[in-house]
């Protein structure tokens, strides 16, 4: 067994059985450092998926559904969203990862609830480009400043 093997189940023994939660979470650094730099999209979302587990806290839930929206699972992080209290789900990642996913009453609440204009016009006319509304799309981006730059 190769150093770097035996080093990552000891940081993921401490991850999970270590009492300390400052050393939980220095294990966890390490481990999303070591995934990161080797590219291990399925090392991330165990890791994600373990803290969420662990400390099934709203922080947690949100950066899982990062994780899996970042590695193509846009369904699985909106459900993981929704799973959320209302006032904890964040309108942003929501729109993303509803949009990505195709689940368009979630976008569109979601898209409602973003406090930030420029970004709702933005996701506004990627929806209309999606469904073939091109006036529309261009009319959004116009807004956010998107359209006539060089």
């Amino acid at each position: 067994m190769g150093e770097g093997y035996l080093a990552e189940l000891q940081l993921r023994g401490m991850l999970i059985h270590e009492p300390d939660r400052i050393l939980q979470d220095e294990a966890a650094k390490e481990l999303a450092l070591g995934y990161e730099k080797n590219q291990n999209d399925q090392g991330r979302i165990e890791l994600a998926v373990t803290r969420a587990i662990l400390s099934p806290q709203p922080d947690r839930l949100v950066d899982l559904a990062r994780v899996l929206m970042r590695d193509g699972h846009p369904d699985w992080a909106t459900k993981i969203l929704l799973s959320l209290p209302k006032e904890q789900r964040p309108p942003s990642i929501l729109v993303q990862a509803s949009y990505a996913a195709g689940w368009w009453r979630t976008f569109e609440v979601n898209l409602r609830a973003l406090q930030d204009r420029q970004k709702q016009a933005l996701w506004q006319g990627y929806h209309a480009q999606l469904f073939g509304n091109f006036d529309r799309a261009v009319s959004a981006w116009k807004t956010v400043g998107l359209v006539g730059k060089r």
